[in-house]
């Protein structure tokens, strides 16, 4: 299907598509949320990386007051959530599919418009919770049947930690390098800091292109304990993972980096293999509902629509608009519950909450 010259074909697909992914999600208990288009400047201050705000459309509106495009959803859907004032322990499932407006960079073009659904579970706390939520980016790849999909998983509590130990002067020319995966740029950082060869060597690995669990380990040790238990968890969260059948489509990634400036933990990305274009991206982010008064953790994910619509038209052509996916609910219920880790994630939350028929 040629989705360029034929404007009303994408929006069939592109509609279909969302239709499917909401209703995938609904079952599992996440009620979709309308994303507002418009946010007063001063509510959102403070809570993007100022990089990722200069992506933003500014306009001055009435009497004045400047106002922000949607552009980065995950803010706006926290802000929403929190004036509601959620107790702690409270369990929040929302879903969102908006069109969003930020100058992106893009695979073959920079893009200043685009679409994205998404997830976001607010209330519960630790790997869990995180787990429920890459599974779910998973199976959902796997239902609007994405081909070649991979999940590259990190902690951006690894960088971050290093970075401590580098000049501030330093620190943004040391995570380009690492965005760029140079791991001799890094080298370089440390012999001009005087750092031990071993230490420079760990310093590298945040460079590493495919780091495995030697890499992590070296990493982390000079951390010290801080460090040694975020590669713990992460390589519990690999070891579920695997356990639950992703094994073959999940990368350990030790370049994930706090891009957006509300990431605090876990932080992954889904990547289509033959194109090597990030899909989606999510990540653990438990401090930003505290900037709207609410101090409760929250995890989540989106996906680029835009680019989901585009790859399916280029790897099936004579497809037609349907987006029916291969897995039935009933048949990822049943695999979460013959699974140890489905069934640690069942009982984290309260009853119900994982039950694709929403009971």
């Amino acid at each position: 299907m040629a989705l360029n010259n034929n404007p009303s074909a994408y929006a069939r697909q592109r509609r279909a598509l969302v239709t499917e992914a909401l209703t995938f999600l609904h079952g599992w208990g996440y009620e979709e949320l309308e994303v507002p288009l418009l946010v007063p400047v001063e509510e959102l201050r403070g809570t993007l990386d100022p990089l990722a705000e200069d992506e933003h459309f500014r306009f001055v509106g009435p009497r004045g007051r400047l106002y922000l495009l949607r552009g980065d959803l995950t803010p706006v859907v926290a802000r929403q959530i929190a004036l509601r004032r959620p107790a702690l322990g409270q369990v929040h499932r929302v879903s969102y599919a908006n069109r969003i407006a930020r100058l992106q960079r893009g695979l073959w073009a920079d893009q200043a418009e685009a679409f994205e659904l998404g997830i976001e579970l607010i209330g519960p706390v630790g790997a869990r919770a995180d787990l429920e939520v890459i599974c779910l980016a998973l199976e959902l790849a796997g239902r609007l049947r994405v081909p070649e999909v991979e999940l590259h998983v990190g902690d951006v509590r690894l960088a971050q930690h290093w970075l401590h130990h580098v000049p501030s002067e330093q620190r943004g020319c040391v995570r380009a390098a690492i965005a760029r995966r140079d791991v001799d740029a890094l080298l370089e950082v440390g012999r001009a800091l005087g750092w031990s060869t071993e230490r420079r060597r760990a310093f590298s690995y945040l460079a590493h292109p495919l780091p495995e669990a030697p890499q992590l380990s070296a990493l982390a040790e000079p951390l010290e304990r801080t460090g040694q238990e975020i590669a713990a968890e992460l390589r519990s969260l690999l070891s579920t993972l695997e356990e639950l059948g992703f094994g073959e489509r999940v990368r350990l990634d030790l370049s994930v980096l706090d891009d957006r400036g509300y990431y605090t933990g876990v932080r992954f990305r889904l990547l289509s293999s033959p194109m090597g274009e990030i899909l989606g991206a999510g990540g653990r982010y438990d401090e930003l509902l505290q900037r709207f008064g609410a101090d409760v953790p929250a995890v989540g994910f989106s996906m680029r629509v835009d680019r989901l619509v585009s790859l399916l038209a280029s790897t099936d052509p004579g497809g037609g608009d349907d987006c029916s996916g291969v897995a039935a609910l009933t048949e990822l219920a049943d695999a979460l519950t013959r699974s140890r880790a489905g069934e640690a994630v069942r009982l984290a939350y309260p009853a119900g909450a994982l039950d694709p028929e929403g009971r």
